[in-house]
């Protein structure tokens, strides 16, 4: 919490007395799927076939904890979301990786 507020000061300081207009990035979202298994009345993606054909599509383990420490080495929160970031069997994998 104390690095978030101090990255919020700096970005501050920053904007407010130099000319340097590029901000340290402070939060990040990692849309770590797009598999969902609700059926939302307003969501046209819920099906078997779109899981599947998705599931497919997202990054491994290995490469989801790359991205992870791509992430993290510019930004002072990661923020999981997708479709539903639960229905991935190595969630708390890749969460545990991301706060180590």
């Amino acid at each position: 919490m104390l690095k978030l507020i101090a990255s919020y000061f700096e970005n501050s300081l920053r904007a407010n007395f130099t000319d340097e207009r590029v901000l340290r990035p402070m939060v990040a979202t990692y849309y770590v799927t797009a598999m969902c298994n609700f059926r939302c009345t307003y969501c046209e993606h819920y099906s078997a076939d779109f899981n599947e054909f998705v599931k497919d599509k997202q990054a491994n383990t290995d490469d989801a904890k790359r991205i992870i420490d791509v992430i993290a080495a510019d930004c002072d929160v990661l923020y999981f979301t997708g479709g539903e970031p639960l229905v991935r069997t190595d969630i708390v994998d890749l969460v545990r990786h991301a706060y180590m």
